[in-house]
């Protein structure tokens, strides 16, 4: 049995946020921004079927 390192969830978001931060400039309007980041933290959070509507009840559902 193999042991694997335990994922240290602050440094996860912090890393998550810091890619988001560096590709903001990319994006014309911080509405398209803000959609972006529900569209990955969706795609990212296991859903069972990731298509629009499943992201889009996501992100509604977690107020991103």
């Amino acid at each position: 049995m193999t042991v694997g390192r335990s994922i240290d969830s602050d440094r996860l978001r912090w890393e998550f946020e810091s890619l988001l931060d560096r590709m903001a400039p990319r994006f014309g309007r911080v509405e398209a921004h803000r959609r972006i980041h529900s569209f990955l933290l969706g795609l990212m959070a296991g859903l069972l079927r990731a298509n629009c509507r499943t992201l889009a009840v996501y992100a509604v559902t977690h107020g991103h």
